[in-house]
């Protein structure tokens, strides 16, 4: 196989970041390139090959050049208790506010907001549960007693009725005037 300027290029200047370390690495310690050479063929400062070489030097495991990463969402067990934690809290009826607040009393100090985002994800955001509806002859909020249906049915007939009745001899007055109105100025 023959060897090409392209091929050559992709070890001169490499794109990926665990590549080039490697690459600047190499050539400190197997090709004893100066740091001041190696800055000037990668294109860094001179600083960042001393702290890239003493990176390596203080943890020099060779198996994380070629580790590959998995893609996708990485896991994390703090994220994953605080899911767990207040889904189990949401399914006991506790409300966003009491779950931020039993979170923070055990250590976890998110915001009501992404607790919202982590239950609305998991199916839980529902949070208001409706009010008993009040039945004939409960009493309402303000003391009055709650009518059945057809006595609400009855009052917004009446309402309706009346209302149909004092509109027609208001708006009539109102009607001809616009009649006439539209004749005069066309005419």
């Amino acid at each position: 196989m023959a060897r090409s300027p392209e091929l050559a290029r992709l070890f001169q200047q490499p794109d990926l970041p665990a590549q080039r370390h490697y690459e600047i690495r190499r050539s400190y310690f197997h090709e004893a390139i100066t740091a001041d050479e190696i800055a000037q063929r990668f294109h860094l400062h001179v600083g960042s090959v001393p702290a890239i070489v003493r990176d390596f030097a203080r943890d020099p495991d060779v198996n994380a050049f070629f580790a590959a990463s998995r893609p996708g969402r990485k896991t994390s067990p703090k994220r994953d208790a605080i899911h767990q934690r207040a889904c189990e809290l949401r399914r006991q009826g506790a409300t966003l506010a009491d779950i931020h607040a039993a979170l923070q009393r055990e250590g976890f100090d998110v915001s009501e907001t992404y607790l919202f985002r982590v239950l609305r994800r998991a199916g839980l955001a529902a949070t208001r549960q409706g009010r008993p509806l009040r039945q004939p002859g409960d009493y309402a909020n303000d003391g009055s007693l709650v009518d059945t249906d057809r006595e609400i049915s009855a009052n917004f007939d009446r309402q309706a009725s009346a209302t149909k009745q004092r509109l027609l001899p208001w708006s009539l007055p109102i009607l001809m005037r616009e009649t006439v109105f539209f004749f005069v100025s066309f005419h």
